[in-house]
């Protein structure tokens, strides 16, 4: 598996993994009317202007045949947990998104994945990071405590036709989930 920046070249791949992360995490959580409604073509157009946005970055894991299979993509921090000082933010940036394609679950490549953005946003000078998760997604809750994320916010959101809790996790020191 390799992991390397992701280009605009990408932008299908991408969109395609996030229809499918989307609709394998989700199930059972949010309506699946609006999961089975998801059309990579829309997510093609939305992650177009995320690419082209100089304040995100991103990164793409491909397996062996060259196919990208999970992606990440993150930056300054845009989604403070609440009650946490704008003047002096525990955390520095965040991840903005994370998907993996259902069949490599469980194989490392989510922690291969979070060490990789948290390194490149070290080297933006970032110390720390935190990331936003749907609270019913126990499979990806128990990751995030499992390589150290500390629960540290939560908020309503709307998906759809649905309202739904998302809880935030944060590392204070981004050299935590950095492996070498």
């Amino acid at each position: 598996m390799t992991i390397r920046p992701y280009t605009r070249d990408d932008i299908p791949a991408i969109a395609n993994v996030h229809v499918k992360g989307w609709q394998s995490s989700y199930g059972g959580i949010v309506d699946q009317g609006y999961l089975d409604g998801l059309k990579v073509e829309d997510k093609v157009k939305s992650w177009t202007e995320i690419i082209d946005k100089d304040d995100t970055f991103g990164l793409v894991a491909e397996n062996d045949q060259g196919e990208i299979i999970g992606f990440s993509s993150f930056g300054r921090l845009r989604t403070p947990p609440p009650g946490i000082s704008p003047i002096r933010p525990l955390y520095a940036s965040e991840l903005y998104a994370i998907y993996i394609l259902p069949k490599y679950w469980r194989q490392g490549i989510g922690t291969q994945l979070i060490s990789a953005s948290a390194q490149r946003l070290k080297d933006e000078k970032f110390p720390s990071f935190c990331l936003w998760v749907l609270e019913k997604n126990k499979r990806a809750n128990a990751f995030y405590k499992n390589i150290g994320g500390q629960r540290c916010g939560k908020m309503m959101i709307e998906i759809g036709p649905d309202t739904v809790k998302e809880v935030c996790y944060g590392w204070r020191d981004i050299n935590s989930v950095i492996k070498s």
